[in-house]
C-alpha cells in the first residue's frame, strides 16, 4: 500500500461533499433542453392517440369482425347510429353554391336487436347485412322506391345464430354473372390536346362461387355457416367444421380462389394463421334441394416468426397484437400477369419500457404477407394419355396442393383501416395519424403505380392528387372511386375527405424515366 496514501482523509465522511445537495442533478438538466430532471416520467415525449382510435385498435385485436362505416358500389354511405342500435344512412349531394361535395341529412334505421357489432354490403349493394353482438345477423334491403330507405329482409331460422357462437368473420359471395366479364377502369390520362379523360377499361373473369344472395359466416371455434336464399325467398342455412380439433379462433378471412372455391384464413390465440380451402356447390339449390359444402386444409400453418431477437432482449415477441386479417384474390385480369392470392396480416406494436409509471403505448406497425399458388401434382404425362381403371371412362382425379411464399415485410405506423381495392391490385390504408395511403399489392410500394401501353408509370400521387389528413382515422371507408374518404368523428357523425388536386409542373418530368402524365384510379 503506498505510504503516502491518507486513508483517514478518504473514508471519512464529513470531508466529502454531499451528492444529494442538487449539484449532479443541475448538470443532468442542463443537457437537457426542456430543463426538466431525466428523472421526471413527463418529460418523455409520447405520442397521442386519439382515445377512439386506441378503443379501436384494442377491438380489432380482440375481434377482427368490426366494422362500423361501409360505402357501397351505388354510393350509400351506412355507419352504425351513436347509441349503436341503429343504421345511419346518407349520400353524396353536390352543392353547386359551395361547388364542393356535402352529405345528405341523416335518415335512421332502427335495427331493434340490440347493440351492432358490424356491417358490411353486398358487392352489388342489394342488400346490407348487420351483425348483433349478440350473434344474430339481419339483412337490409334498399327499398325499390327510395334508394336512401332500408327495409329488413325476414331471414327466419336462417338469421338465427344465437348457438353458433362470436362471429370473426363476415363475407358477401361474388354476385356477377359468372358468364360475363367485369369491366375495370385500371388507369386514365389526360390529353394535352383536347383536356379530355382517356379511361382504360381491361376484362376481368369473375371469381367463383357466385349466388345471387349468400352470406358466408365464421365463428370463433372455427365453424362457417352459409346463409343462403331460397328460390322461393326464404332464406336456409348450412353448417360445417373447418377444423377438427377444439381452437379458439380470433380472427378470420374470406375471399375467393382461383380454383372456384373459397380460402378462409384463420387465426387462433396462439398465433397461427392456417388457410381452408371451402367447395360450394349452390346448383341443388334451384331445384329446391341443398347446397353442398366441402373443406380441405388447403396450406399449412403459415410462418408466423417473430423479429430478430437475442433471449428476448432486442424484440419481444408479446408486443405485437394481429388486428388485421384479410385475403387479397388474385386480380383474374386478361392479358396481363396473373398475381397469387395473397394473405396478410397487420400487426400493431405496444411499447411496455419507456419509463417507469407510464403504460404501454402504441409505436408502429408491421404488415407481413404469403403468397398461395395452387400447384396441381400428375403423373407423368405418358400415363396421363393412357387408360385408366375409373369406371365410366371418367377422368382420374389430380391431387390439390398449394405452394406457400413469405413475402417481404413492411413496416408502418399503426394502421386502423384497410380495404382492399377491387381490381386486387393494391389495398387502402389509414394510419392513426390520419394519413390514407394506397399500396401496391406487388411490393407495397406507395405510389400504386401501373405501367401504360406507351411503357410510362402512372399513379395517383404523379398526377397531383392526394387525400387530405383525416381527422378521426379511427373508423374510414373509401369511395369507389378512390376520390374521397369517409370517417366517423368522436360524436359519431360521418366527415368526408375530399381529395385534393394540385396539378405537377409540366415541365418536371414525373419519374425519372418517364414524361407521362398519367393518373391511375384502379
Amino acid at each position: 500500500m503506498d505510504p503516502d496514501f491518507d486513508g483517514d482523509a478518504f473514508f471519512n465522511e464529513e470531508s466529502l461533499p454531499h451528492i444529494n445537495d442538487g449539484a449532479l442533478q443541475t448538470q443532468i438538466d442542463q443537457l437537457d433542453p426542456t430543463a426538466v430532471g431525466l428523472g421526471v416520467p413527463d418529460a418523455v415525449a409520447l405520442p397521442t392517440i386519439n382515445a377512439d382510435v386506441l378503443q379501436r385498435l384494442v377491438s380489432l385485436h380482440a375481434n377482427g369482425c368490426s366494422n362500423r362505416l361501409a360505402w357501397s358500389r351505388q354510393g350509400h354511405i351506412a355507419s352504425i347510429s351513436g347509441d349503436g342500435r341503429g343504421i345511419v344512412l346518407q349520400y353524396l349531394v353536390f352543392d353547386r353554391r359551395k361547388q364542393s361535395w356535402q352529405l345528405s341529412p341523416k335518415r335512421i334505421e332502427h335495427v331493434g336487436r340490440g347493440q351492432i357489432a358490424n356491417i358490411i354490403w353486398s358487392p352489388l349493394a342489394t342488400d346490407l347485412a348487420v351483425l348483433g353482438v349478440a350473434g344474430n345477423l339481419t339483412v337490409l334491403r334498399p327499398v325499390g322506391t327510395a334508394t336512401n330507405r332500408l327495409a329488413e329482409v325476414k331471414l327466419g331460422a336462417g338469421g338465427d345464430l344465437a348457438d353458433f357462437g362470436q362471429v370473426i368473420g363476415l363475407h358477401w359471395l361474388g354476385q356477377d354473372r359468372a358468364e360475363r366479364p367485369r369491366q375495370l377502369v385500371q388507369s386514365a390520362s389526360k390529353s394535352n390536346d383536347t383536356g379530355r379523360w382517356q379511361h382504360r377499361h381491361v376484362k376481368a373473369a369473375v371469381l367463383q362461387p357466385v349466388y345471387p344472395r349468400a352470406i358466408i359466416v365464421v365463428s370463433r371455434e372455427a365453424k362457417l355457416a352459409l346463409i343462403y336464399e331460397k328460390m322461393d325467398s326464404s332464406f336456409g342455412k348450412l353448417t360445417c367444421d373447418l377444423v377438427t380439433h377444439l381452437e379458439e379462433y380470433t380472427h378470420a378471412a374470406v375471399a375467393p380462389a382461383t380454383n372456384g372455391k373459397l380460402l378462409v384464413a384463420l387465426h387462433s390465440k396462439t398465433g397461427n394463421i392456417s388457410v381452408r380451402s371451402v367447395a360450394i356447390d349452390m346448383m341443388p339449390v334451384r331445384s329446391e334441394g341443398l347446397p353442398t359444402l366441402k373443406v380441405e386444409l388447403s396450406a399449412s400453418e403459415l410462418s408466423n416468426a417473430a423479429l430478430p431477437s437475442l433471449n428476448g432482449q432486442i424484440y419481444d415477441g408479446n408486443t405485437q397484437h394481429l388486428t388485421h386479417l384479410g385475403i387479397i384474390p388474385s386480380s383474374e385480369i386478361e392479358k396481363a400477369t396473373r398475381l397469387p392470392t395473397t394473405v396478410f396480416g397487420i400487426y400493431a406494436h405496444m411499447n411496455y419500457d419507456i419509463a417507469a409509471g407510464m403504460g404501454p403505448f402504441m409505436s408502429t406497425a408491421t404488415i407481413r404477407r404469403w403468397s398461395i399458388s395452387p400447384l396441381n401434382e400428375t403423373l407423368f404425362s405418358k400415363f396421363n394419355d393412357g387408360p385408366t381403371k375409373t369406371k365410366h371412362g371418367a377422368t382420374a382425379a389430380t391431387e390439390e396442393s398449394n405452394v406457400v411464399e413469405a413475402l417481404p415485410d413492411k413496416d408502418e405506423q399503426a394502421i386502423t383501416n384497410v380495404s382492399v381495392l377491387e381490381n386486387g391490385q393494391g389495398f387502402h390504408i389509414t394510419t392513426v395519424d390520419g394519413r390514407t395511403d394506397l399500396l401496391s399489392t406487388a411490393d407495397l410500394s406507395s405510389s400504386l403505380a401501373f405501367p401504360s401501353e406507351d411503357g410510362s408509370i402512372s399513379s395517383l400521387m404523379q398526377a397531383g392528387f392526394a387525400l387530405p389528413v383525416i381527422q378521426s382515422p379511427a373508423s374510414v371507408a373509401l369511395s369507389p372511386n378512390l376520390f374521397c374518404a369517409a370517417g366517423v368523428d368522436t360524436h359519431q357523425d360521418v366527415e368526408l375527405a375530399i381529395s385534393q388536386h394540385n396539378p405537377p409542373d409540366p415541365t418536371q418530368t414525373l419519374d425519372p424515366s418517364t414524361t407521362s402524365g398519367d393518373t391511375a384510379v384502379a
